[in-house]
């Protein structure tokens, strides 16, 4: 017998009313506990992603000294590490070194001993004082005169120059390492003078190696 439009779905809905409300209810619960478990899941994961950021960041900020090379910005020696000093030119390095350099400070010229040992002197433009380094070995002093040799020629004019830098022999004779070491730029005193060359980098890292504490 065929059942008319209206009777099936008056049987679908006496079908549906005798569903046992309880196992509509269990069916919710089991619903809503696996959205709930997903969520915990998903949260677990990004709680995981913050340590990892957080541990790395931390691991970077605290080894921030020892992985990267600062230039010539350091306020001075920490732990025993010695000094970084802007080596661009002599000149640089010596202001940068000032105040944290190994040297022993000359109230003026006068004080000035040229026979004995040999030393590195330099004056600042603002300074009458005379800045002298510890003794030279004899292994500095030559591998300074000759890298004096090594220098670039300034050119038709000369830098401008707020140090002046002298070399003593200690046998009497004065070098600078802006001036080639001719006769005529040997002197029995410090001088003043107009720079020839430009000291090169293996000269400037040779005296910065010298004033370090």
């Amino acid at each position: 017998m065929k059942h008319s439009f209206d009777e099936k779905l008056s049987y679908l809905f006496d079908e549906i009313g005798g569903v046992d409300e309880r196992m509509l209810t269990e069916a919710m619960e089991y619903r809503s506990a696996k959205r709930s478990a997903k969520v915990l899941r998903t949260l677990t994961a990004i709680a995981c992603a913050l340590l990892v950021t957080v541990t790395g960041v931390s691991v970077i900020l605290t080894n921030w000294r020892g992985w990267f090379v600062v230039d010539g910005t350091d306020s001075g020696p920490s732990d025993g590490a010695f000094p970084s000093w802007s080596t661009h030119t002599l000149d640089a390095l010596l202001q940068n070194a000032r105040g944290e350099a190994s040297y022993m400070l000359l109230s003026s010229t006068s004080d000035v001993t040229y026979f004995g040992e040999a030393y590195l002197l330099w004056q600042y433009e603002d300074d009458g004082a005379v800045y002298q380094s510890r003794a030279l070995t004899g292994e500095e002093l030559g591998r300074l005169c000759t890298l004096i040799a090594d220098g670039k020629a300034v050119g038709d004019t000369s830098p401008a120059q707020f140090t002046r830098v002298w070399l003593t022999l200690g046998n009497g004779d004065v070098l600078t390492p802006y001036l080639p070491t001719t006769p005529g730029n040997i002197s029995a005193t410090v001088f003043d003078y107009e720079a020839e060359l430009i000291p090169s980098d293996e000269l400037i890292s040779c005296i910065s190696d010298i004033l370090k504490p």
